[in-house]
């Protein structure tokens, strides 16, 4: 499995772009215009991992796979362009099934903290900020990889957010006094479940029918502060309409070391089939574009 770096595949090009056509375009002539973006970065980008996806995992045919390698660097624009047009406070802009979210309100409400995992699939910013309804500070783990000019970009772009940021930097664990600060005050930490980094705990897990490497982290987070967690999506079904899914809170209570660790891989494995269900309904939403199977 090729490791993933923990930087933004976008250029700092590719994000100026959007945000100009989001400040002086209609959001519905701006996706006409993401059109041709994302045809410019299926001639000039490297498509190795993403075809592995749909020819060898989703079996697809190489018409239909190259078809939805477009289709995923469009689809991708335009989750681009409703981040930035949400995080700028104009989320009046869409609108939004939920279902699961009673599940996110009994955890917040129990004041015991809990922990939200997401994944590189679909629109995690919107994820971030539909949380804001939760009426508890909510979190967002982020690894701190990205280059500086590009986030203060963005920042300077977005302004204020719905939520707070806990930077992962390299050869420090400071997230973790963050991550038991939080939970123990009873608030919200938001995290991805499908990325690692090297000298991470991991767990090796079907996926599609192929072996794929998971994080264990969260799941011992979970398991040495008490807290709940929930493994939570938010999909794009039209323009301007979001489908947010979330799964009962969880816990892992198992006292036994070995047992305790049999149920951290049980959670793991069942994190794996859901985002593996996502995916499928989904499939030009899956944005990991580097090698995510053992093969």
């Amino acid at each position: 499995m090729t490791e993933w770096d923990g930087q933004s595949k976008g250029t700092l090009l590719g994000y100026k772009i959007f945000i100009f056509i989001l400040k002086h375009i209609h959001l519905r002539v701006a996706y006409f215009v993401v059109w041709f973006v994302a045809l410019y970065y299926y001639f000039s980008t490297r498509k190795k991992d993403i075809r592995y996806f749909y020819r060898q995992i989703l079996e697809y045919t190489p018409l239909k796979s190259e078809l939805s390698i477009f289709g995923n660097f469009f689809t991708f624009g335009k989750i681009l362009l409703d981040k930035f047009t949400i995080l700028s406070g104009f989320s009046n802009k869409f609108t939004y099934h939920h279902e699961g979210e009673e599940y996110l309100y009994e955890m917040a409400n129990a004041g015991n903290g809990g922990i939200i995992l997401g994944a590189h699939a679909g629109n995690w910013e919107i994820a971030g900020h539909l949380l804001s309804r939760l009426n508890r500070p909510v979190y967002v783990v982020i690894y701190d990889g990205e280059r500086s000019n590009l986030k203060e970009l963005i920042e300077k772009t977005t302004g204020a957010k719905s939520f707070h940021v806990i930077p992962v930097k390299d050869n420090d664990m400071r997230h973790i006094y963050e991550i038991r600060n939080v939970l123990s005050e009873g608030n919200i930490v938001a995290m991805h479940g499908d990325r690692f980094r090297v000298g991470s705990k991991t767990y090796e897990c079907n996926f599609f029918e192929h072996k794929a490497i998971f994080p264990l982290g969260p799941y011992y987070l979970a398991s040495q502060f008490n807290a709940p967690f929930c493994f939570v999506h938010t999909m794009k079904e039209t323009n301007t309409h979001y489908h947010f899914y979330s799964s009962p809170p969880m816990t892992i209570k198992c006292k036994d070391p070995k047992s305790k660790i049999e149920d951290i891989k049980t959670k793991t494995e069942l994190y794996a089939k859901e985002l593996e269900k996502m995916v499928r309904k989904y499939p030009l939403q899956w944005f990991n574009y580097y090698n995510f199977w053992t093969t």
